[in-house]
């Protein structure tokens, strides 16, 4: 079960997007978040690389710990995607990351308009579920990916589905 991407401009299913600029410029008085799941050792590198190229332009934060509602968000939302929310912006999956990009610095940033770019957008989506729905599988340096494999399951689990 995958959630729907929101557009990274106008105005999606879910609602506004924020434009690249604001991304650039932090959503609010400390960026947008960057809501993902704390459980999965691969996110969470993911999130800490990312984090190195963006400063403190967004704000990341596990769902588990995130002020869901305040957010817009329900849980089964925030399992199963990544999510960049700010002030005019509610943008998940592949749109997030790639809007995330674009508030980096260096190649990262040319990786961020690749991702949203409208041809490329449909194979953004399908490498982004690839990657999402194997995360238990993918190691970390050193470490299995996810809590998730370790609580016994041997990869995701069998109920809603959690790309991030």
């Amino acid at each position: 079960m995958a959630s729907e991407d929101v557009e990274p401009s106008g105005v999606g299913e879910e609602g506004p997007a924020l434009e690249p600029r604001q991304v650039e410029q932090g959503g609010g008085a400390s960026g947008p978040t960057l809501v993902y799941d704390g459980d999965c050792r691969l996110c969470r590198g993911l999130v800490a690389w990312m984090s190195t190229r963006t400063g403190q332009t967004v704000v990341p934060i596990p769902y588990q710990h995130a002020p869901l509602e305040d957010l817009g968000l329900g849980p089964e939302e925030a399992q199963s995607q990544v999510w960049l929310v700010g002030p005019r912006q509610r943008s998940g999956g592949p749109v997030a990351v790639g809007e995330v990009l674009l508030a980096s610095r260096g190649w990262t940033r040319l990786l961020g308009r690749l991702i949203l770019a409208p041809p490329l957008r449909p194979l953004s989506r399908r490498v982004y579920l690839a990657i999402a729905s194997r995360r238990g599988r993918v190691p970390w340096p050193g470490r299995r990916a996810c809590r998730i494999e370790e609580a016994g399951g041997g990869g995701l689990p069998t109920g809603p589905a959690r790309p991030t």
